[in-house]
């Protein structure tokens, strides 16, 4: 959440942020029940939807619903990128290597998932007029 805050805006909006992250964290922990259970089946959920979209795409289609990119594919990566802690995601993400083990190991194998590498070839090839 620290790196998260400092990652861009105004200098005071990024200060405050990074100054507020622990007490944000515990209410954002207590708010959503987050615990160890929670976690796991939250990460089950992921997993689920990653491994459904890879069998969809396992027949060699290049788009989720048809030939060209639609807003399924759109919506599909600007959701699962987040979870991917994708390096092509418009907002920066903090590098894997960076998370606590588990974490790290995760977000590792959601990216070496047929919808992870989907993700990261819409990311690369599919976004236009943007830096």
């Amino acid at each position: 959440m620290r790196e998260l805050g400092n990652a861009q805006g105004p200098l005071l909006e990024r200060k405050i942020a990074v100054l507020s992250s622990p007490v944000v964290a515990t209410l954002i922990s207590r708010q959503y029940r987050i615990d160890e259970a929670s976690v796991r089946a939250a990460t089950a959920t992921v997993e689920r939807f990653l491994d459904e979209v890879g069998r969809a795409l396992s027949d060699g289609r290049r788009f989720l619903c048809g030939d060209a990119l639609t807003a399924a594919d759109v919506t599909f990566a600007s959701l699962a990128a987040v979870a991917l802690f994708s390096p092509s995601y418009p907002f920066p993400l903090p590098d894997p290597s960076r998370l606590p083990a588990a974490t790290r190991d995760v977000v590792l194998r959601f990216r070496d998932t047929e919808a992870g590498r989907y993700v990261e070839r819409l990311y690369r090839d599919e976004r236009r007029g943007t830096a």
